[in-house]
């Protein structure tokens, strides 16, 4: 009998601790904002943040997603954290960072590695996408009217940009290598909102001088072409004009090789890119070989747009120019 009821006193003594930590737990959940997306800027030396966070409409277990489960705060200071501290006020509950999904970065942020670095520890995925804005605070403003997270909602519309080939990807880890390895810049997607709906257009350049230039829509395809490999499950499509003659194709698949040579003091890049397409619409009966031959001319032509507004007009390498050296021509 003192056996069993030892074994008894051990299991009450064990469930009452589950249900002390669980309780503890879910309290813990309770006073957390848990900030889905975060836009940033500095204006004359001080910080403004503006967090979109998790508020669930209904039971924080299970929400009703037929209304928006997204609130909107903002916070000032002189550093990043104090300026997420007085967001943290206007909350009323303690922010956690790990969830975010999306960094908007706006005006004023001349060292973007620097500021970026903050959120390195672990505090933020380094995978965690980042973009440009003018205004942070509308893309942070907008609430979508149904749904568990707007920023779910933004992410979806990027990546539908992204299969397009209007859009390209870049991370926090991306933009801090660039900068501090090899003093290089990276892609920042420019997003707007109108209030209601997020939109893509084009890129600006992250690098050591701050955000500066512009890559126009137009010319994010080059990007692609040159920095990603293209996928099935991408849609990229592209017309073909010819005399009057319309085509067009989707891009089924797309590799690029870079290599670079040094020879009479002069560096050469070369871009090898591999493509895999299939005709979608050919009503005027142009031949495969011509289309095909149209459709590498117009790759092309996006490659040295893209590489000519990065590279020559603004001086900032965003196609791996100084790893491809350190490579292939390390003795210089």
């Amino acid at each position: 009998m003192k056996k069993v009821k030892r074994k008894f006193n051990s299991l009450t003594a064990l469930l009452l601790t589950f249900l002390f930590l669980t309780s503890c737990s879910g309290e813990e959940v309770n006073n957390r904002a848990f900030v889905q997306l975060m836009g940033l800027e500095k204006v004359q030396g001080i910080y403004n943040v503006y967090i979109q966070f998790f508020n669930a409409q209904g039971s924080s277990t299970s929400p009703d997603i037929s209304k928006s489960n997204s609130s909107y705060a903002s916070g000032s200071g002189t550093t990043i954290y104090d300026a997420l501290s007085d967001a943290e006020t206007h909350t009323g509950k303690s922010l956690f960072l790990g969830h975010i999904k999306l960094i908007i970065l706006g005006n004023g942020i001349t060292s973007p590695a620097d500021d970026l670095s903050v959120f390195l520890d672990g505090t933020i995925s380094p995978s965690c996408p980042a973009v440009y804005c003018s205004s942070p605070e509308s893309i942070a403003q907008t609430l979508t009217e149904e749904g568990i997270f707007s920023a779910d909602s933004i992410l979806k519309t990027m990546d539908t940009y992204v299969k397009n080939g209007k859009c390209i990807y870049t991370d926090i880890a991306s933009i801090e290598e660039s900068i501090r390895c090899y003093n290089a810049a990276e892609p920042l997607p420019i997003i707007r909102s109108d209030g209601e709906k997020i939109s893509f257009s084009g890129a600006v350049l992250a690098g050591s001088n701050g955000i500066y230039g512009k890559i126009p829509e137009d010319e994010i395809l080059g990007l692609h072409f040159l920095n990603t490999n293209i996928k099935s499950d991408d849609n990229i499509v592209i017309s073909i004009h010819h005399n009057e003659k319309n085509a067009s194709v989707k891009i089924i698949k797309s590799s690029v090789k870079k290599t670079a040579s040094i020879k009479d003091g002069k560096l050469k890049i070369d871009a090898d890119i591999n493509i895999k397409f299939r005709i979608t619409e050919n009503s005027d009966n142009l031949s495969e070989k011509r289309i095909s031959e149209l459709l590498c001319r117009n790759i092309q032509d996006y490659c040295v747009s893209a590489f000519s507004s990065s590279v020559w007009s603004d001086g900032c390498d965003l196609f791996d120019i100084a790893k491809l050296i350190r490579c292939d021509c390390p003795a210089s």
